[in-house]
């Protein structure tokens, strides 16, 4: 689903013309419910639920790309509830995390995003 990036990119709308009409401006189709999202310039760092975190290019609102994933990242959690980031690193809350008892259960994982392409989780 792509709910979540049109969502974002209809905030992009209307924060640039309160008045102008509402109107679709771009979008893309990937896997995942999408549950949560964070800009940071012209990157958005999206919860795609099982698909996990998702890390766009936005700058042409028209046609966002997707520029990495943590199926990209060897050792990420493959599923993403919630996602901050500070700086060039995210934090991401995995889906149903309380259901994954044992000795690798993660609240959250901590993953480095300063290269978008090559997430790479760090704890």
């Amino acid at each position: 689903m792509t709910t979540c990036l049109h969502m974002l990119l209809l905030a992009a709308l209307l924060a640039s013309s309160a008045a102008a009409p509402l109107s679709r401006i771009g979008g893309i189709d990937v896997m995942g419910d999408f549950t949560d999202v964070q800009t940071i310039g012209n990157i958005a760092y999206v919860a795609g639920g099982a698909t996990g975190l998702m890390i766009f290019d936005v700058s042409d609102a028209s046609s966002p790309k997707l520029l990495g994933s943590s199926a990209d990242c060897i050792g990420c959690n493959t599923t993403a509830q919630y996602v901050t980031v500070v700086g060039t690193t995210a934090y991401v809350v995995p889906v149903h995390y309380y259901d994954t008892p044992g000795p690798s259960y993660t609240v959250f994982a901590i993953v480095d995003v300063s290269t978008p392409s090559s997430p790479r989780q760090l704890g």
